[in-house]
């Protein structure tokens, strides 16, 4: 097991069992997620009931927030196409996110998220319709050491330049950089026809994602393994070329079809390729798909 991985499962241990850590449920704790942060101690875990929350979040290392629904779509972290959804800038502690929606975001960088000196997870989390000016639709993150799976990030957008989904810059504080797995990138280009992923002097992986286009700016030396779609870097092998036959693109249901080449059973040893399954399958993944991202637009 490798250095990166073995500090991301000891700060992980180190977030679980801080000693006197407590769970706080927004709305019942607190009136809304800012104040449960702003009150919540390293370690706590913040739990949103499903909703949508209207909100530009001061983000705080150290602590978890965990969407209560079945699904990502349940819980909706809204920016109202008119501010940062969240921002974590110059805190260490490492800030977990998982399984809710961030939503409509608005930035100059950073719309979905914005990251700097920073250590973030995430898991199961949604980046649908946020725009930033410049650099990082979904989320912009200079010098952050990241790891985020199952994700999907649709119909994100940059007017100015490239990073219309994510930029990413630079390796974080421990060092660890970056590393997307089962994460599904598509959309972007309904919107201004931006490079989707723009990376700069840093070294991250993508394992078993589906990708649109990847710029590979000065210094970026990103390793890929098992992805859809287009890349640059160092080539892991068992990319999967071609469409992957998403159900229905343009409707928001990015589960795939029976005959996608990102699914276990049709390529051969790289298993499930994207944060969702089949159409068929008749799961929570359909309904966060077509049953909330439809919706959207």
């Amino acid at each position: 097991m490798n250095r990166a991985i073995l500090a991301w499962l000891a700060l992980g241990l180190t977030t679980a069992t801080s000693p006197g850590a407590a769970t706080w449920q927004v709305p019942d704790d607190f009136p809304s997620v800012q104040a449960a942060i702003d009150g919540a101690s390293v370690g706590d875990r913040i739990e949103l009931a499903p909703g949508r929350y209207y909100e530009g979040l001061d983000l705080r290392g150290g602590i978890s927030l965990v969407g209560m629904g079945q699904e990502p779509g349940d819980v909706i972290l809204e920016g109202e196409g008119v501010r940062t959804v969240g921002t974590l800038v110059d805190d260490t502690g490492l800030l977990v996110i998982e399984n809710l929606t961030i939503r409509e975001g608005f930035g100059i960088h950073g719309a979905g998220l914005y990251l700097e000196n920073a250590r973030i997870r995430l898991d199961r989390v949604t980046f649908v319709g946020c725009g930033s000016m410049l650099e990082g639709g979904a989320f912009f993150a200079r010098d952050v050491d990241m790891e985020a799976s199952f994700c999907v990030f649709y119909r994100n957008y940059s007017w100015g330049t490239d990073g219309a989904a994510i930029y990413l810059e630079g390796q974080g504080p421990l060092g660890t950089g970056q590393q997307f797995e089962n994460c599904t990138f598509a959309g972007t280009s309904l919107c201004c026809g931006n490079v989707a992923i723009y990376l700069r002097f840093g070294t991250p992986r993508f394992d078993n994602c589906i990708l649109e286009e990847i710029l590979c700016g000065e210094g970026a030396q990103p390793v890929l393994s098992c992805n859809s779609g287009d890349f640059c870097g160092v080539d892991g092998g068992g990319h999967i070329p071609g469409d992957p036959r998403f159900c229905h693109l343009g409707g928001g249901d990015l589960l795939l079809g029976t005959d996608s080449p990102c699914l276990p059973e049709n390529n051969g040893g790289c298993g499930l390729i994207g944060a969702l399954g089949s159409c068929n399958d008749d799961s929570p993944a359909r309904a966060v798909s077509f049953g909330h991202l439809k919706t959207l637009y």
